[in-house]
C-alpha cells in the first residue's frame, strides 16, 4: 500500500523511501506566476554527477504551456521544508525568461518543457534521474504488457 504524499501535507514519506509514488511526489511542486499555475517535476541532469540542494542545478520538468501561460518573467516554485514532524512551504522564485526571451526549451513535438533550475538548499525534494525510464529491455525484463496498470509521473 502506498502513502500519498501532497504539499506540506501531513502524512509525509519517509526521507529513505524506496516507495515509487512517495518519491514521485516528492519531486513534483507547484509553480505559480500571477494567477497562472502548474505543475513542476525535477530531475538530476545525470546519474554520475546529481546535483546537491543550494549546489547544483537540476532539470526542471513541466507542460510546455503552463511556462508560455505564465505573464511574467519570473514563477515562484513551492518546494517543501522538513518541519518537526510536518512539511512548510518553502516559495522559490525562478526566472523564466530574460528581455522577453524563453529560458527554457520546449519540445517542438510534444507539450513539454524543460529547463536548468537551482534548488533551494534546505528543499525536501527527491530527484529522479533518466535510469528511472523504462526502455524495452525493462518492459521485458518486468513482462510488462498492454492492459497492466501504469503511473506516469506528470
Amino acid at each position: 500500500m502506498s502513502v500519498i504524499c501532497l504539499s506540506c501535507t501531513q502524512i509525509p514519506c519517509p526521507a529513505d523511501s524506496l516507495d515509487v509514488d512517495c518519491d514521485m511526489m516528492r519531486s513534483t511542486f507547484k509553480i505559480q506566476s500571477g494567477n497562472c499555475l502548474g505543475t513542476v517535476f525535477f530531475m538530476a541532469e545525470t546519474l554520475t554527477n546529481p546535483p546537491v540542494p543550494g549546489e547544483g542545478r537540476c532539470l526542471m520538468v513541466t507542460a510546455a504551456h503552463v511556462l508560455s501561460d505564465m505573464p511574467s518573467s519570473n514563477a515562484t516554485i513551492f518546494f517543501r521544508v522538513k518541519e518537526g514532524t510536518g512539511y512548510k512551504k518553502l516559495p522559490w522564485e525562478i526566472q523564466i525568461r530574460a528581455n522577453g526571451v524563453d529560458l527554457w526549451t520546449r519540445n517542438p513535438r510534444a507539450d513539454v518543457a524543460m529547463m536548468r533550475v537551482s534548488l533551494p538548499p534546505n528543499a525536501d525534494i527527491n530527484l529522479f534521474s533518466d535510469g528511472m525510464f523504462a526502455d524495452d529491455q525493462f518492459l521485458s525484463d518486468f513482462r510488462i504488457h498492454p492492459g497492466d496498470e501504469l503511473r506516469i509521473l506528470g
